[in-house]
């Protein structure tokens, strides 16, 4: 099954974070925690990690019409934290590209 947010089917828990499922959902932690527009409503219990699946289901679909700067693809859900930068991306193609991916407990 793929990452319903990077399309990846990749299960490399280092590489993207663990690759969660609840009914039709399936996402990577990472992928989660870098979505552009994706709150995290929940407790840690609910959902997939505190990401409730209403939510989910809005960022994919949001996410459907923008394109990612590194394989030219729609479905870009993160984008670069810089204000002047505008360049979006999937987790998993911004991984294969060596950028850098971090995350500080906010989000941002």
């Amino acid at each position: 099954m793929a990452c319903n947010l990077c399309g990846s089917s990749c299960d490399a828990p280092l590489l993207y974070g663990e690759l969660l499922r609840k009914r039709e959902i399936v996402c990577h932690h990472f992928c989660l925690l870098f979505s552009q527009g994706l709150p995290q409503n929940g407790s840690d219990h609910e959902g997939l990690q505190g990401f409730k699946l209403p939510d989910i289901r809005k960022e994919i679909k949001k996410s459907a019409r923008k394109v990612c700067h590194f394989c030219q693809r729609r479905g870009a859900h993160s984008r670069c934290h810089a204000p002047e930068c505008s360049k979006k991306f999937h987790v998993s193609c911004a991984v294969h590209a060596g950028a850098l991916l971090s995350f500080f407990g906010r989000f941002e």
